[in-house]
């Protein structure tokens, strides 16, 4: 799962293309956990407190066993460059590889097995693939499951989605209409989940992205009943991908791979919606919303994510203004591209009249009470204001332009919203009079 062990053979063969001959300079760093594993526990007689004492907390843990992990450094490669005058060597940062110690308990909390692996039969060995928070393990599986794996459901579909690829980046959260169900780590597993008739909102979330709008991979899924289909996720150089693939490919890909655990349901309701024709999916989840984007899955895939509630008008920007959303963590935003961002404002100026539609069907949000709005002179603003059971927009454009009318301070405005239904009258009058 390291992505140095892609990317270093490829160094390598650019170094000898040009000139390089690169060379093992030292023996590379063996045996982490070397004293621990030949001498300190003594299964049957260590306890977990000796454990804990010696190596302090886990680095994971499950009902019987702890896992601690490791980075030591490989080879320090050498290269040597041309000839004569011209000739010079150098050294390559050694590569780095990741060490697993197991330590397995009884129900009493006496050791019971030490285990030193490496990364790559972590999974394969243990089935405990995880990068970060990220964790998959195998479900329990009897006898006869691997017969009714491929059966479908008398009414829906059933779906298997695995991942293609070892990266660490590409280790995500896995997510089915807007809630998490397990992960996808690896290439050892595979989930496999039944759904009823009707779209459904496949989308991955990777463990080291959570900050940045970008890498996720998503997909809609429509049942029709009576389906077996297959998703792949994949990671690409710059984007993931998840896709559906044909039966004879995704059933020879899992079938030598375990069935992943899936998390049982949390307990706090999560409400979903399509919006834009099945182009936006929408979630909302205590006071975090979400949208995803899911069209043209070989585009730079867009959604954002805010933690304070839902913005008003949030549904006008995306159904109606066909906006993408943008921002995960640091507050929904929204944009007509990529590179064109639009700061949205919901004003109201009558206490008797502030309701917006929520993205949420049959619901509702109300927009604060003011007099005056804030916004930045930078890219585009939208403004939208309540107008029985729907609403009126009072700004749609550049922020710039309103600077000569607003106060402006450190990077900030203010307008009044008069000012604002003012600029919108006298520019309607000029549209209708030219």
């Amino acid at each position: 799962m390291t992505r140095l062990r892609i990317a270093f053979p490829t160094m390598l063969l650019a170094f000898t293309l040009s000139g390089c001959v690169p060379f093992p300079i030292a023996v590379p760093e063996e045996n982490p956990f070397k004293e621990v594993a030949e001498g300190f526990f003594t299964p049957g007689s260590s306890t977990a407190d000796d454990v804990k004492s010696k190596l302090g907390e886990p680095a994971l843990q499950g009902s019987d066993w702890w896992l601690y992990r490791d980075t030591r450094g490989g080879w320090v490669w050498a290269f040597c460059v041309g000839g004569g005058y011209s000739a010079g060597c150098g050294a390559l940062p050694r590569t780095m590889a990741d060490y697993f110690y197991v330590v397995n308990f009884d129900s009493i909390g006496i050791v019971t097995q030490t285990e030193l692996l490496s990364e790559n039969k972590l999974c394969d060995i243990r089935g405990i693939c995880y990068e970060g928070e990220i964790l998959m393990r195998p479900a329990a599986q009897s006898e006869d499951t691997a017969a009714k794996l491929f059966r479908v459901p008398p009414v829906g579909c059933t779906v298997f989605t695995y991942s293609a690829t070892d990266s660490d980046s590409a280790a995500g959260e896995f997510i089915i209409d807007g809630e998490i169900v397990g992960a996808l780590v690896g290439t050892s597993g595979y989930h496999l989940h039944t759904v009823a008739l009707g779209q459904h909102a496949w989308i991955v979330v990777p463990s080291r992205e959570k900050q940045l709008p970008l890498p996720i991979a998503r997909t809609s899924f429509n049942c029709e009943g009576q389906q077996v289909a297959y998703l792949r996720y994949s990671s690409g150089l710059w984007s993931m991908k998840l896709e559906a693939v044909d039966p004879e490919r995704g059933e020879l890909d899992i079938r030598a791979r375990w069935l992943a655990i899936s998390i049982p349901e949390y307990g706090e309701m999560i409400r979903s919606n399509w919006l834009r024709d099945g182009q936006i999916y929408v979630t909302r989840q205590g006071e975090t919303v979400t949208a995803y984007q899911l069209v043209e899955s070989d585009k730079v895939p867009r959604w954002g994510v805010r933690d304070s509630g839902e913005p008003c008008g949030m549904r006008a920007a995306l159904e109606d203004y066909g906006l993408s959303p943008v921002g995960a963590n640091t507050g929904l935003r929204f944009g007509e591209s990529l590179f064109s961002l639009v700061q949205l404002r919901a004003v109201c100026g009558n206490e008797s009249n502030c309701t917006f539609e929520s993205v949420i069907d049959g619901e509702s949000c109300d927009a604060a009470l003011g007099t005056e709005i804030e916004f930045q002179p930078l890219s585009k603003l939208l403004v939208l204001e309540p107008n029985d059971g729907s609403y009126t927009e009072l700004f749609y454009g550049e922020a710039k332009s309103l600077k000569r009318h607003a106060i402006c301070r450190n990077q900030m405005c203010i307008i009044d919203i008069d000012q604002l239904r003012e600029i919108d009258r006298t520019k309607r009058i000029s549209q209708e009079s030219g």
